[in-house]
């Protein structure tokens, strides 16, 4: 997944890094594939070049070897609600459909089973990134047909100027990709070349994914992609 999703970024990029697997995904990318993509933090920090894997938005190491530190404010008005933010990169425990992200309760609000860490900064990069490339596992309990509580989604409609705003969204998922486009409407477009077809296409009918009689497949990472990887990440932070 996390080589997959550093596919999805094209060089110049600049990319807003989110919490957990993003976070390697994002830095393997200008690593190996676009090494003149600008990396932020919504903590601040841009461009850096951590020593070792930051473990959250906060680590001391995002504020080694980095091109400028903003204030917290700036990040948010100048940066990411100003448009410059080509890709934001996120994470969530449940996805659904129409490509709606929960990070706040599973269950009922008032009565959860669980009480997530909720939006931090998901929904403003969401809403205002030019592309979100979501990272989650393809399966019943984390893709839902409606997820239980909408923290984040990509905007079809500027509310301040009530035009169309041109935002993509792809979800990188174990089992294959899936893009929502201006159309709303989530479709499975490649698969991975070891995952069962047939399958898979069971599972996104009853989750409500549109599967096309023809999609591309995936060609699996490389032994040097996935040994570069790992060297990435040498505590298993990240990758388990």
């Amino acid at each position: 997944m996390a080589i997959q999703a550093a596919r999805e970024i094209k060089d110049w990029d600049v990319v807003l890094v989110g919490v957990g697997l993003p976070n390697i995904a994002a830095n393997f990318a200008k690593k190996v594939y676009s090494p003149n993509l600008t990396l932020v933090y919504e903590s601040g920090s841009i461009d850096c070049f951590p020593k070792r894997q930051p473990l959250s938005i906060g680590d001391p190491s995002l504020s080694e070897n980095v091109f400028a530190l903003y204030p917290l404010f700036e990040t948010f008005s100048y940066l990411i609600s100003g448009g410059r933010i080509d890709v934001g990169y996120l994470g969530a425990a449940q996805v659904d459909g129409g490509g709606r992200l929960n990070t706040t309760v599973i269950g009922s609000y008032d009565s959860p089973k669980v009480r997530l860490p909720g939006s931090g900064g998901a929904c403003e990069i969401m809403s205002y990134s030019k592309k979100s490339v979501v990272l989650v596992e393809l399966n019943e309990e984390k893709f839902r047909y409606k997820v239980d509580f909408t923290t984040s989604s990509i905007s079809s409609t500027s509310s301040r100027t009530g035009e169309g705003v041109k935002q993509r969204e792809v979800i990188v998922t174990d089992k294959c990709i899936i893009k929502i486009a201006g159309s709303g409407v989530a479709e499975v477009t490649s698969v991975y070349e070891s995952v069962d077809v047939q399958e898979l296409r069971k599972l996104t009918e009853k989750i409500g994914i549109s599967f096309p009689e023809e999609t591309e497949m995936i060609q699996e990472p490389s032994n040097e992609e996935i040994e570069l990887l790992k060297r990435m990440d040498p505590s298993g932070a990240y990758l388990r």
